[in-house]
């Protein structure tokens, strides 16, 4: 494979030994990236499978292929990065897939930090299927992340871009066989040097794979991870005497593994542990007044796991151990009372393991029963109680997932169905729901009916007073012909700012806000010709690119073409038509059973698309589209048939007739529909998160230039 011209800024770098299932995954999302100034250093450290086969398929004058005989991961990454030309040297693994922006984000911040030498990113985990387990979260913060290296690994390995220079200068990875704690290693010894970050954005999928190192070698990395820990705190304490088997205690008690600490074990971890955060908070005095929100987490994570310990000893009989530690944590750190945890603890130091366990049984048997009841109004107050009253599992183990809720600054009315389709479903490749990101933005979602005289706002599940909690703010995500309600001078008085989505010039277009989990395979030699699946609604001859009309034009022409037997027409007010089917009942199911499906949005307006082609490509159905003008910027081309390229409906009807005795081309297009589904152009675009995050970056830009 020839290399590309000059010196490449980045060096990616891949070892590879017997991962052939995710291999072409992993590669083309490393060739896939926006930033594209990268050579791709791929090593086969002596792989039996089909690897060798895969990497060499590939074309791309990018990559630079090695092979060599198996010598381990820590040497074949060191063997890449001498190998490297690139000022930064990326990291990937083979199983793992880098989202689209990750290189350019994070060449951005080396860019703009030359003091930092390395930067990672969260990353959202996965099965073997791509699913989204949870995303894990490491501190961004420099001085948070130097918290976390005392006792573990603070980055995401496969996340990382490095400066190549400032790696090679603190001796690469360990090249031993058998030492499986290479990263975490280094970072220590980098970070003696020069600063790290994490950004917060997941801009990869790890893939939490059930053979690897991580499982097969845990018991050893647990102590060859100690050892490393107990280098870390000695440095910090300038106490040479710190071991690795206290190291290792302190390391229980952080994660919550208490059980596994005798009477004295737990006493000295407190103790080593007390210690830890005294000096740390003495040495970093300076950069931690900075930041005070890293401070506080920082005092807060060492209040968990001291309120843990203190709830261990009370459950052991040791009282007034227990109160002293519960006692002292309060002194150190008073804000821990803001919890719930220091008063479950109070209540089992008061009155004892039986009453506590009693209260809670019937705590949680008084959830369980309104559960059953399930009122309209209680179901997140009972999802919040449970989360309070559930098992005693260290809440400090790791970093938190989720970022701490932000007071609220804008309150933004958005006419959809219901706050439901933000909460229920979460997207597949960012780990979270709508109102998350709307939580952290600190927005506040109202479902408004314009028509209705009270306006309902729902925040994490109660309602609030919204004219009390900040700007209000108007996001219009019909267009005028379908709500002309939300574009009458009376009702807009009432808000501070009105965005839309459909205005002209608009950078974000109106995203698909639901999500389905179903797999219709209907064989195709069962299925009808055509379908519409739509209202009767009376087109308003004032608005320039309505829609209505064009649909009654089209049945019309289709009908009189068919002599009356296509298409089957679906929903309300299509009395007259010959081939009306009433209402649809089950969308999905009742397009299933066509093979087209006459897909024409209510308004023509580039970037406004509806659920109505993506339904079609859940169904299995190959959607004839008519709407958005630039709708091939966001559907693939080869997916959906365009109404446009057609001088009349009787040539489109008579192209659909020829097609349908084509299988092969019929499973194509319905094949790259089904993969768009899985795509990350489907994520950006149609999903809740996406239409969430249009929203955010909406009311941000309509506010900031009000």
């Amino acid at each position: 494979m020839t290399r590309p011209f000059g010196d490449p800024k980045v060096s990616v770098v891949m070892s590879v030994y017997n991962g052939a299932r995710y291999l072409r995954r992993a590669i083309e999302s490393v060739l896939a990236q926006t930033y594209a100034e990268f050579e791709f250093i791929i090593l086969n450290d002596g792989s039996t499978d089909d690897s060798s086969e895969i990497i060499q398929s590939y074309a791309d004058p990018r990559i630079r292929y090695v092979e060599q005989a198996n010598v381990g991961l820590p040497a074949a990454l060191n063997k890449g990065i001498g190998l490297s030309r690139g000022t930064y040297v990326a990291r990937m693994d083979a199983d793992d897939v880098s989202l689209p922006s990750r290189f350019a984000r994070q060449v951005q911040f080396l860019d703009e930090h030359p003091n930092y030498a390395m930067v990672g990113t969260s990353c959202r985990v996965i099965d073997s299927e791509e699913n989204v387990k949870f995303v894990m979260r490491h501190p961004c913060e420099d001085v948070h992340i130097r918290w976390l290296l005392l006792f573990d690994s603070p980055f995401v390995h496969s996340t990382m871009m490095f400066r190549r220079d400032a790696i090679q200068a603190a001796g690469l990875y360990r090249a031993e066989r058998g030492y499986y704690v290479e990263d975490y290693d280094l970072w220590s010894r980098v970070l003696a040097r020069y600063k790290g970050q994490n950004l917060a954005e997941p801009l990869l999928l790890y893939r939490d794979n059930p053979v690897g190192i991580s499982h097969r070698k845990r018991t050893t990395q647990e102590e060859q991870s100690a050892a490393v820990s107990a280098r870390n705190i000695a440095t910090l304490l300038n106490d040479g005497g710190f071991t690795r088997e206290r190291a290792y205690l302190v390391r229980c008690l952080r994660t919550g593994r208490l059980k596994e600490l005798s009477q004295d074990q737990l006493d000295q971890s407190l103790a080593d542990l007390s210690r830890v955060h005294q000096a740390f908070l003495a040495v970093h005095a300076t950069e931690l007044k900075l930041l005070s929100s890293v401070r506080a987490q920082v005092n807060g994570e060492y209040a968990g796991v001291r309120m843990l310990a203190s709830r261990l000893l009370a459950m052991q009989g040791r009282q007034a151990a227990a109160f002293r530690v519960w006692i002292s944590t309060l002194w150190h750190c008073p804000r821990v009372l803001l919890g719930v945890r220091p008063l479950k603890t109070l209540v089992l130091l008061t009155a004892g393991p039986r009453v506590y366990g009693l209260l809670k049984a019937g705590a949680i048997g008084c959830v369980k029963l309104l559960e059953r009841i399930r009122p309209r109004s209680l179901p997140k107050l009972v999802g919040a109680a449970k989360a309070k009253l559930s098992s005693c599992a260290p809440a400090y183990a790791w970093p938190r997932t989720r970022t701490p809720q932000t007071k609220v600054r804008y309150v933004a009315t958005c006419y959809t169905d219901s706050v439901a389709r933000f909460s229920k479903f979460r997207s597949r490749l960012y780990g979270k729901s709508g109102l998350d990101l709307f939580d952290e933005a600190g927005i506040s979602l109202e479902v408004s009916r314009p028509y209705w005289h009270g306006i309902h706002l729902y925040w994490n599940g109660e309602r609030v007073n919204h004219f009390s909690r900040g700007e209000r703010i108007l996001v219009r995500g019909e267009p005028p012909n379908v709500l002309p309600k939300l574009y009458d001078e009376d009702y807009l008085r009432q808000f501070h700012c009105i965005v839309s989505i459909v205005k002209a010039g608009a950078d974000f277009h109106w995203g698909y806000p639901t999500h389905h989990d179903v797999d219709l395979n209907r064989p195709l030699a069962e299925r009808g010709l055509l379908s519409f699946m739509n209202a009767n609604k009376r087109a308003r001859a004032f608005f320039q690119n309505d829609l209505y009309a064009e649909r009654v034009t089209a049945l019309h022409e289709i009908l009189e073409a068919s002599s009356g037997t296509v298409p089957d027409v679906y929903g309300l007010g299509w009395a007259g038509i010959p081939t009306s089917m009433g209402s649809a009942g089950d969308k999905l199911q009742t397009l299933s059973r066509y093979l087209f499906n006459l897909c024409f949005e209510n308004y023509r307006a580039e970037g406004y698309v509806t659920e109505k082609i993506i339904d079609c490509f859940y169904a299995g159905t190959i959607p004839v589209y008519l709407g958005a003008p630039d709708i091939s910027t966001y559907v693939p081309r080869d997916a959906f048939i365009d109404a446009r390229k057609f001088s009349s409906y009787r040539d489109l009807l008579a192209f659909l007739r020829e097609l349908s005795t084509q299988p092969t081309t019929l499973n194509n297009y319905i094949e790259t529909g089904k993969r768009f589904l899985k795509s990350p152009a489907f994520e950006d675009h149609f999903t809740s998160f996406a239409f969430a995050t249009q929203i955010v970056k909406a009311v941000t830009h309509a506010t900031a230039d009000a």
